[in-house]
């Protein structure tokens, strides 16, 4: 269990009769001595990696290995939509390089596919994981909310009696746990793991669909012949969209946790404690403090470059945080009826653990962030030197 516990467990899976035999088979397993929160942090997280994967896989097969001209890229910007226009705006910056630089975000392969990437992530993570019941029909979505409405204010007044000034139910968590009890309740039966889909999951997952094709096409139509339709995107969209909102109900049914999404914003300084980068070996290649500089580069250049700073120029998809109440629980806790087991008494209020199971991944850059004074823009050419090429700009001015 302590190095390969997916493997082990997939193993079990299989010699199994039945999902339910396997379950009870691991519950009794006395080598696997960990509160039951640990295994499903392990599938949330390879899931949140399996998605990041078809992103790249979407992004390299129909988006890379080429070169677009900048004449190409202006003619296919204005088929944009003014809602993808927005999106793009939102994730991701062209830096001081003015009209150019956001023409290179389309130009060069690399930057092409993780403004792909980003498109698809921000489209799942606002529409499909922050969705309270994605599939849903109107009675479901209406009990969702009258249980939001209801509980808006019960939050952080149940005091624990053993420990009366730490509060029991901290802001968040009793909503969390009335809703994703209510979706158990709809979804599982009480004789069986299995969990079946919502009546709409169909119809909203074609949603999502449609959304990412529409999206994507003005990119696409880019790089590919009318011999080369853009329905060829389809399948790969279907499998990514299905995975993303089938995880997404499953988080949503843990009445025990709250799964933040971090998000992570262009223009901010990268932290590798937070965040994966992209491109990190053309970082790596490029750092102004140890990389071979051309010999065309001005001492005065090189100079200035000495106070550069790694930045977030794509936002590709953000990071998730697991919160849940109280202390440290037992090895048994979580298991059988799904009861949580602290291993002190009054351990349910002892504040908020956290736990991160992925980083934001983005695309970097090296130079300074765009500042402003009193909400408007301050910026300065010689700040930025040699990529001081017009000043930043937005995405919608560019597009016109």
């Amino acid at each position: 269990w302590s190095k390969s516990p997916n493997a082990k467990a997939r193993k079990i899976l299989e010699a199994a009769k039945s999902p339910r035999h396997a379950q009870v088979k691991i519950f009794n397993d006395a080598s696997l001595n960990e509160p039951w929160y640990t295994k499903t942090d392990v599938e949330i997280r390879d899931s949140l990696w399996q998605i990041m994967d078809k992103l790249e896989v979407i992004a390299k097969t129909y988006f890379g290995n080429a070169t677009i001209p900048t004449e190409t890229v202006k003619k296919h910007l204005l088929d944009m939509d003014e809602e993808t226009v927005t999106l793009i705006g939102c994730v991701a910056s062209g830096g001081p390089q003015g009209d150019a630089g956001w023409y290179s975000l389309f130009q060069e392969d690399q930057k092409r596919r993780a403004l792909v990437c980003a498109i698809i992530g921000k489209v799942l993570v606002e529409q499909v994981f922050a969705h309270q019941y994605f599939g849903g029909d109107a009675e479901n979505i209406h009990q969702v909310l009258k249980i939001e409405t209801n509980n808006r204010t019960r939050d952080g007044k149940s005091l624990n009696p053993i420990h009366p000034i730490k509060i029991l139910t901290p802001p968040g968590f009793e909503r969390k746990q009335k809703s994703a009890t209510y979706l158990q309740t709809t979804r599982q039966s009480p004789d069986t793991p299995s969990f079946s889909l919502p009546p709409r999951f169909a119809a909203y997952t074609n949603r999502i669909i449609d959304t990412l094709h529409t999206h994507l096409l003005p990119i696409y139509t880019m790089l590919h012949p009318p011999s080369k339709p853009s329905t060829r995107l389809l399948p790969s969209l279907s499998s990514l969209a299905t995975h993303a909102s089938i995880l997404s109900l499953l988080m949503r049914s843990d009445p025990h946790t709250v799964y933040y999404f971090s998000p992570v914003f262009k223009e901010d300084i990268f932290s590798r404690k937070y965040m994966e980068c992209f491109n990190r070996r053309q970082m790596e290649l490029t750092h102004p403090r140890e990389r071979k500089w051309p010999a065309s580069t001005s001492e005065q250049e090189k100079r200035r470059a000495q106070m550069d700073e790694p930045l977030t120029q794509i936002c590709m998809f953000d990071g998730v945080t697991a919160y849940r109440v109280g202390g440290w629980e037992t090895g048994g806790s979580g298991r059988g009826r799904g009861e949580v087991v602290y291993e002190d008494v009054g351990g349910e209020g002892e504040g908020i653990r956290s736990r991160v199971l992925s980083h934001g991944w983005v695309y970097c850059r090296w130079g300074r962030a765009r500042r402003f004074v009193g909400g408007r823009p301050a910026d300065e050419a010689v700040v930025h030197g040699e990529g001081w090429k017009g000043g930043f700009r937005e995405f919608r001015e560019v597009v016109g």
